[in-house]
C-alpha cells in the first residue's frame, strides 16, 4: 500500500515539475522581452537584430523608437521593411531596397532568390521577356536552365499564334534544347510557304545546308517533311520561271531540287528547259539563213516542238535534193524517148544528188495517165549519187486511153516534187 502511494506521488511530482519548467521558460521569455523593452534602445535594437529574419514585423516594431543613428539601425529598419514587403508580395519593391543595401547581412542572397521568385511568377503569367530578364538577374544555379525553358515557351507561344518567322528565330537560339531543332525548320517551312516564290527560295537556299547538317540530329519524319517543303518551293519557283520563259534561271533552280523529290518531274523539266534553249538558238540560226548550223542543233532535239519540221525545211535549203533523169523504152539511155505505145513499158531512169551528208531519202514515183488514174512506186534509202530505174506499164493495154501522161518524182518525206516527166502514148 505504501509502495503504490509513493508511485502516485512520484508521478504527480514529475508532472508538476514539467509544468513548472514550461511556465518558467515562458515567464523567462516574457521577462526577456520585457527587459529588452524596459532596457530601452540597446534592448530594442538587440531584439530586432536577433529576430528580424524570423519576425520582421516584430523587429520593425521594436525599432520604432530607435534612432537611425544608433549603430546600423537605419539599415536594419530598411532590411526588415524589405522582408515585410517580400512577405506581402511586393517583390519588386523589396528587391529595390535590398539591392541598395548591397552587402548588408544576406541582402545579396535574398535579392537573387527574390529575382528567381519574381521570374517564376512572370513565367506562369506568360510574361516571358520579363521572366528571362529576372532569371538572368537571379544568377542561381539553375537560372540558365530556367531561361532556356522560358525561351522555349515563348517560341511555342509565337508558333501557336502563327508568327512562324519569330518562332523559327527563337527556336534557332535554343540549339538542340528539347525539340527546338525540329520546330525551327518546321516553322521556317511554314513561314516561307506564304512568301513570294523568289523570296521563299532565297530562304530555302540559305537554310538548305543547315538543314543537311542537322539531318542526323533531327527526327526522320520531320526532316523528310521539311525537305519536301523546301523542294516544293524550289519546284514551284522553277515552274514560275518557265512560265516567264526564263529558261536558264529555271535550269539553275531545278538543279537544286533533291533528286528523290517528285520522281522524274525535275529531270523532265530540266530536259525541256535545255531543249528550249537549243531550240531558240536553232531558230535564230534558221532565221539568219545559217541552215547548216541550225540543222546541227535541231538534230540534237529531235521530236521537240516543231524541230523536226524546221529541220526538214533547213535541209531543203542547205542540202537541196535533185533528181536528174529521163524516160526510156528499154531501161537504158539508148532507148531514151517521150513517146510510147500503150503496150510498152515506161522506164524512168535517174540519179539523186545533194542532201545532208550521211542522209538517205525515199523517192516516190507517181504516174498519172490520160484518164487521171495513178500508179505509185516508192524506192527507199536513196543516197547522194545513187542511180536507179522505175518501170511502169498498163496491165490491160487494150483498155488504155492514148494521150498525155506524167511521171512525178517526190521527196517522200516532204512531198516536194524533185522532177516531172511528160510523155505521150498511142495505140
Amino acid at each position: 500500500m505504501s509502495s503504490f502511494t509513493s508511485k502516485i506521488k512520484a508521478f504527480f511530482s514529475v508532472k508538476r515539475n514539467a509544468v513548472i519548467t514550461a511556465v518558467t521558460v515562458a515567464l523567462l521569455l516574457i521577462a526577456a522581452v520585457a527587459l529588452c523593452l524596459i532596457y530601452g534602445t540597446p534592448g530594442r535594437y538587440a531584439y530586432a537584430q536577433k529576430y528580424c529574419a524570423e519576425n520582421p514585423q516584430a523587429a520593425l516594431n521594436a525599432l520604432e523608437n530607435v534612432s537611425d543613428g544608433y549603430k546600423d539601425a537605419a539599415k536594419l529598419k530598411q532590411y526588415t521593411q524589405a522582408l515585410i514587403m517580400a512577405e506581402n508580395g511586393e517583390t519588386q519593391q523589396a528587391i529595390e531596397i535590398l539591392t541598395k543595401l548591397d552587402y548588408y547581412k544576406d541582402c545579396r542572397i535574398r535579392v537573387k532568390n527574390l529575382y528567381y521568385e519574381l521570374a517564376s511568377k512572370q513565367l506562369e503569367n506568360g510574361e516571358y521577356d520579363a521572366a528571362i530578364e529576372n532569371f538572368e538577374k537571379s544568377g542561381t544555379d539553375d537560372s540558365q536552365t530556367m531561361i532556356a525553358a522560358v525561351k522555349y515557351k515563348k517560341a511555342l507561344a509565337a508558333e501557336e499564334s502563327g508568327d512562324c518567322a519569330a518562332a523559327a528565330e527563337m527556336f534557332s537560339q535554343l540549339g538542340d534544347y528539347e525539340d527546338s531543332l525540329d520546330r525551327r525548320f518546321q516553322n521556317i517551312a511554314a513561314y516561307i510557304s506564304a512568301l513570294p516564290l523568289k523570296d521563299a527560295c532565297d530562304i530555302v537556299d540559305r537554310e538548305a545546308q543547315p538543314l543537311a547538317d542537322a539531318a542526323e540530329a533531327m527526327t526522320a519524319g520531320v526532316y523528310a517533311e521539311v525537305l519536301s517543303a523546301f523542294n516544293e518551293i524550289r519546284m514551284s519557283y522553277a515552274e514560275e520561271l518557265m512560265e516567264n520563259e526564263m529558261w536558264q534561271e529555271a535550269i539553275d533552280r531545278l538543279l537544286t531540287v533533291d533528286g528523290d523529290y517528285g520522281g522524274d518531274a525535275a529531270e523532265e523539266k530540266l530536259v525541256y528547259c535545255r531543249s528550249m534553249l537549243v531550240y531558240i538558238d536553232a531558230v535564230a540560226l534558221m532565221e539568219a539563213e545559217d541552215y547548216a548550223e541550225a540543222i546541227e542543233l535541231f538534230d540534237t532535239i529531235a521530236g521537240f516542238l516543231d524541230s523536226d519540221e524546221r529541220n526538214r525545211q533547213c535541209e531543203g535549203k542547205a542540202y537541196k535534193w535533185e533528181f536528174s533523169g529521163f524516160m526510156t523504152s528499154d531501161g537504158t539511155k539508148t532507148g531514151k524517148t517521150t513517146k510510147f505505145k500503150i503496150s510498152d513499158s515506161f522506164y524512168v531512169c535517174g540519179t539523186l544528188t545533194g542532201g545532208k551528208p550521211q542522209k538517205t531519202l525515199d523517192l516516190r514515183f507517181v504516174w498519172t495517165d490520160k484518164l487521171g488514174y495513178t500508179a505509185t512506186s516508192t524506192v527507199t534509202d536513196w543516197e547522194n549519187g545513187m542511180s536507179g530505174t522505175v518501170r511502169f506499164y498498163y496491165t490491160v493495154p487494150e483498155n488504155a486511153r492514148a494521150g498525155k501522161n506524167t511521171v512525178k518524182v517526190y521527196n517522200d518525206r516532204t512531198g516536194e516534187v524533185l522532177a516531172t516527166y511528160t510523155f505521150t502514148t498511142k495505140k
